[in-house]
C-alpha cells in the first residue's frame, strides 16, 4: 500500500465518526424541532396530544420494536416537561424586563444575572438531551438510522424556513 493509500484509508474513520456526530446533531436538531413543534402555541391539539401524535407516527415510519416505542414516548414526555420548565424561566425574564421598562432608571446587571442564570439552565438542558439522543440512536438498527436521516432531511427542507 502506498502512502496516499494508507492515508485516505486513516482519513476514513475520521470520516465515519463525523457522520455519526453529523447523525446525533441531526437526530436532535429533529428531537427539538419535534418539541417545538408539539408546544407551538395556536395548535388545536394539546403539546402532550401533539407528542403523542408526533411520537406515534415516527415510531411507525422507523418500524420501532415494543421498547423503543416505550423509550421514544417517554423521551417526548420527558422534554415537554422540560421545555415547560424552560417556558416559565423565559415568562420569569419577561415580566422582568417589564419591570425594567417602566422602572425610572433601569438595572441592567438584574437583567443579566437572570439571562444568565437561563442561559446555564439551557446548557444544562441541552448536555441532557445530547446524552439522551445519543443513546437512544445507538439503540437504533442501521436501517431505521438511515430512515431517520431521511425524515430529518424531509423535515429541515419543509420547515428550514422558520429556523432562518
Amino acid at each position: 500500500m502506498n502512502v496516499s493509500q494508507n492515508q485516505s484509508f486513516k482519513g476514513s474513520s475520521n470520516h465515519v465518526r463525523r457522520a455519526g456526530r453529523g447523525l446525533i446533531a441531526t437526530f436532535l436538531i429533529g428531537a427539538f424541532a419535534f418539541v417545538s413543534i408539539a408546544m407551538a402555541s395556536g395548535c388545536r391539539y394539546s403539546p402532550e396530544e401533539k407528542a403523542e401524535k408526533v411520537a406515534s407516527h415516527v415510531a411507525s415510519k422507523l418500524d420501532f420494536n415494543d421498547a423503543q416505542k416505550a423509550e421514544f414516548k417517554k423521551m417526548a414526555d420527558e422534554a415537554i416537561a422540560d421545555f415547560r420548565s424552560m417556558s416559565s424561566n423565559r415568562k420569569e425574564v419577561a415580566s422582568e424586563v417589564e419591570k425594567q421598562l417602566i422602572a425610572e432608571k433601569a438595572d441592567p446587571a438584574a437583567l443579566k444575572k437572570l439571562v444568565a442564570a437561563n442561559d446555564v439552565k439551557r446548557q444544562e438542558l441541552m448536555a441532557k438531551w445530547i446524552d439522551r439522543a445519543a443513546d437512544f440512536q445507538s439503540r437504533l438498527s442501521p436501517d431505521q438510522k438511515q430512515k431517520a436521516l431521511k425524515m430529518m432531511q424531509k423535515f429541515r427542507e419543509r420547515f428550514e424556513h422558520r429556523f432562518e
